[in-house]
């Protein structure tokens, strides 16, 4: 499951409610969080066996305070956590590079691409560099299917899936672990023009 990203309107709010998330700033905070319920994680308290919220970073914003006061402003209808107008993007277990090699121009792009994203997404990041991708077809070198050894072949590569689906490793990791360079070998894609000229 990707983590949501969110901006938070600190500066909206300035006082004690509002540390613990700036010393987390720019950290993965999901931990703070149920992943079922979206909601910050309760512990049962010893004493009235009630469930609390679990803040061991101290109370944050919009969190509910133990007990009753005239302070809280019950206002809030939508925690910041859970509020989809400060909702930045996603943010990826892991990135990779991934370089576009257009046959027709020769032109090669290095892009660094969330690991989740499909090759449609792919596609999309490309227009930015080239405004008629969606008039190629996407190709990767691979295994011939039932070749024996070391035969390889051009594949068309379906947009609905991922690269790591279509057969497009990611061996950063590999490298790594051998104290080389994780972008010692970049996967290449190949795009072919097509006549069929799409609306820039």
């Amino acid at each position: 499951m990707r983590l949501q990203q969110y901006y938070t309107p600190y500066e909206e709010h300035p006082g004690s409610l509002t540390e613990p998330i700036l010393a987390a700033a720019g950290t993965d905070i999901s931990h703070w969080f149920d992943p079922t319920t979206g909601d910050v994680r309760t512990c049962c308290d010893p004493d009235t066996q009630l469930p609390l919220p679990y803040c061991p970073q101290g109370l944050f914003l919009h969190v509910a305070p133990v007990e009753p006061t005239s302070s809280y402003d019950c206002s809030v209808q939508v925690p910041w956590w859970k509020d989809i107008t400060l909702r930045v993007g996603l943010l990826s277990s892991k990135t990779r590079l991934v370089r576009v090699k257009n046959v027709l121009t020769e032109q090669e792009d290095t892009l660094e691409v969330p690991s989740e994203e499909t090759v449609g997404q792919v596609r999309q990041r490309y227009l930015a560099l080239n405004s008629h991708a969606a008039s190629y077809t996407w190709k990767a070198l691979g295994r011939t299917a039932g070749g024996a050894g070391s035969q390889f072949e051009f594949r068309e590569l379906d947009l609905n899936k991922t690269l790591q689906e279509n057969g497009v490793v990611d061996e950063s990791g590999a490298f790594e672990s051998l104290d080389m360079p994780s972008d010692y070998h970049v996967p290449v894609l190949h795009v072919y023009w097509n006549d069929d000229l799409t609306v820039a």
